[in-house]
């Protein structure tokens, strides 16, 4: 067979045409399989621990006559004497006159306002305060958020009832935010004085009547607190918490002087915290008691200091202060043999 150059060329076609249509497969192309992204992983929600609730223990301040709810982990103190009144410290161990420890004051209603008992517990003399209504245990009373110099803000409450002023900051000890669960259970007590029923009787009554005049009303006696305990308390509260209760043993003309920018350590001559003391009578001489206390610090040497004691407003207060060098140490006496006497010659 005689192939022509036409024919060479057309069967070469022939054969391209023939391979292409084998790698097609058919008409079908042939992509690779993909591989499907992984499906994201949900993320896992870890509730946060919830805050252990407090047990509220119920409690009765009789001299208060208050009822109110306290964490088990809170104590009451001792009521201490004050000028001002009964003061109470309230809170986890150790209780004291530090921020930690949450205040009640007992005063005598008939004695102050409560703006009067505000400026005298919180500035130590006459101050303005901004002072608003609120409602405490059903009643109308007053608050004031004070910050003293160095001291954090702390909410104060003031309410009137049985004829006593009652003055209290019930705080967080961490904190230091007014504990809205104590607030919220605090319940007064009513004094209820039972007259009892006269029975009638036939007997007629007297033409005229008499009536017995009233006593004068007392004049202020003597102090009846003792001076020295005064005197230890005072320089206890000065020692922990000057700004404060410290405040609250002066004397009105020192308080005068507090309200006017001195401070408490400035009036006891002193230039910086102390930390004990030791205190002694000296002399009570036309109404004023001196005593002499020996001021120690942590870590310098200690001073010495008299302190004054007046009455007034029937209580002992301490009305000033002055510098005294060292007191010289006794001697041990010694005892000397019994001398003979001599013969008359």
């Amino acid at each position: 067979m005689k192939f022509t150059p036409f024919s060479s060329r057309l069967t070469l076609f022939l054969f391209i045409f023939i391979g292409l249509l084998g790698l097609t497969g058919c008409g079908k192309t042939f992509l690779p399989t993909p591989t499907p992204a992984p499906l994201p992983v949900p993320a896992t929600f870890t509730p946060s621990p919830t805050a252990t609730p407090e047990t509220m223990v119920e409690q009765e301040i009789a001299a208060a006559d208050l009822i109110l709810s306290l964490p088990d982990t809170w104590i009451i103190g001792e009521g201490l004497v004050t000028p001002l009144g009964l003061v109470y410290y309230l809170g986890p161990e150790p209780l004291g006159s530090g921020p930690s420890s949450s205040t009640l004051v007992v005063a005598d209603g008939e004695q102050y306002e409560v703006a009067e008992l505000a400026a005298a517990l919180l500035c130590g003399s006459p101050c303005e305060l901004d002072l608003t209504q609120t409602d405490i245990a059903g009643q109308s009373g007053q608050k004031v958020s004070f910050t003293a110099p160095n001291t954090p803000t702390l909410e104060w409450f003031f309410l009137e009832h049985n004829g006593q002023l009652l003055a209290f900051t019930l705080h967080d000890p961490l904190t230091l935010a007014t504990h809205p669960q104590i607030i919220a259970s605090l319940e007064l007590i009513e004094r209820v004085v039972i007259v009892p029923t006269a029975t009638p009787t036939t007997t007629p009554l007297p033409a005229t009547p008499t009536f017995t005049p009233l006593p004068p009303t007392p004049t202020p006696g003597p102090p009846t607190d003792d001076p020295l305990e005064v005197m230890i308390a005072f320089l206890r509260a000065a020692a922990n918490d000057p700004n404060t209760l410290g405040v609250t043993y002066l004397s009105n003309e020192l308080r005068i002087r507090i309200g006017q920018g001195t401070t408490l350590l400035e009036l006891m001559l002193l230039t910086s915290d102390f930390s004990n003391f030791s205190v002694e009578f000296v002399s009570n001489l036309n109404g004023v008691r001196t005593y002499r206390a020996n001021i120690l610090f942590p870590e310098q040497p200690g001073v010495w200091r008299n302190i004054f004691m007046i009455a007034e407003d029937g209580h002992w207060v301490i009305s000033g202060f002055a510098e005294i060098d060292p007191p010289p140490l006794t001697p041990t006496p010694r005892v000397s043999p019994t001398a003979t006497p001599a013969s008359a010659g």
